[in-house]
C-alpha cells in the first residue's frame, strides 16, 4: 500500500478525534453555621453546693441544690418595657416606655435540695415545682426579657410587678460594657466583654462571651442563646446541662 496514502489517512483520523470535555469544578464553599438563638423548648439545669451551720453546737451540713428551668405555655401581658440603664439607682425618677402588650412564656422551676454525707450519699431534703415568672425573646434585639408580676414565687430584688427587665443581651462585642439587667443585679458598667470565642461540635454556632470586672477579675461566661454558665437569673449556681429540641449542651 502506498505509504503516502497511509500517512494522509492517519492524519485525517487524528484530526477528527474529539478531546474529552472537561467539566468545570465548582469551588468548595464552606458555609458558616447559623448563630444559635433563644429556643422556647430549652431546659436549663443549674447546681450549687455549699456548707452551712445546722445546729447551735456549730455542726456544719453539706448541701447541694439543683434548679431546673423550663418553659411552658404562652400568655399575653401588658408591661412597661426597657427599664432605664441604671435602674433602680437613677435620679431623677426613671422614665419608662409606654405600656405595651407582649407574648410571654411561663417560666417554671423545679428545685431539689439534698444533703450528703462523707461517703457522698445524697439525702433528699425537699423538692417543689413552681411558676417563677414570664420570659420573652426579642428576635430583633437578640435579647431575652423577664417579668414576675405579683407571683409569690418571685425572687428577691426583682423588678416591679408592672415592668419587665432585660435578662441578657447577645449583641455584644469585645470591650462592650454590660447594660443593666436582671442577671447582673443592676451593676452594668463595671462589667465588660473581655473575650469572645466560638465553641465547636454543635449544629449551631455558639458564641462564648467572657465577662470581667477588670482585666484581672473574671466574672462570668455567657453563651449566645443559652445564657450564663453561672446562674439563670443571677450570678449564682453552675450550669450542668442545657437541652432543647435541637441539641444538648454540656459545659
Amino acid at each position: 500500500m502506498d505509504k503516502t496514502f497511509i500517512f494522509i489517512s492517519l492524519a485525517l483520523l487524528l484530526s477528527c478525534r474529539k478531546d474529552p470535555v472537561l467539566t468545570p469544578q465548582k469551588p468548595t464553599i464552606t458555609k458558616e453555621k447559623e448563630e444559635f438563638k433563644f429556643d422556647y423548648s430549652g431546659e436549663w439545669t443549674y447546681s450549687s453546693e455549699y456548707t452551712i451551720q445546722i445546729d447551735t453546737q456549730g455542726g456544719m451540713g453539706q448541701f447541694r441544690d439543683t434548679i431546673i428551668y423550663s418553659i411552658g405555655e404562652d400568655t399575653l401581658l401588658y408591661r412597661y418595657t426597657k427599664l432605664a440603664s441604671n435602674y433602680p439607682y437613677s435620679t431623677p425618677p426613671i422614665l419608662f416606655s409606654e405600656l405595651l402588650q407582649h407574648k410571654y412564656y411561663k417560666l417554671f422551676t423545679n428545685e431539689v435540695s439534698y444533703t450528703y454525707d462523707l461517703s457522698g450519699n445524697y439525702i433528699l431534703q425537699s423538692q417543689h415545682s413552681k411558676l417563677r415568672g414570664f420570659i420573652r425573646y426579642d428576635s430583633l434585639e437578640n435579647s431575652t426579657y423577664i417579668t414576675y408580676g405579683d407571683n409569690p414565687n418571685r425572687p428577691m430584688f426583682s423588678v416591679p410587678d408592672e415592668h419587665e427587665a432585660l435578662l441578657l443581651n447577645y449583641n455584644l462585642t469585645i470591650n462592650d460594657t454590660l447594660p443593666w439587667s436582671k442577671w447582673n443585679g443592676g451593676y452594668g458598667n463595671p462589667f465588660y466583654v473581655y473575650e469572645i470565642q466560638k465553641e465547636d461540635g454543635y449544629p449551631y454556632e455558639l458564641i462564648n462571651y467572657e465577662i470581667r470586672h477588670n482585666p484581672n477579675y473574671h466574672y462570668a461566661n455567657i453563651i449566645s442563646g443559652i445564657g450564663s454558665l453561672s446562674g439563670f437569673e443571677n450570678d449564682y449556681g453552675k450550669l450542668i446541662k442545657y437541652t432543647c429540641n435541637q441539641f444538648e449542651y454540656i459545659p
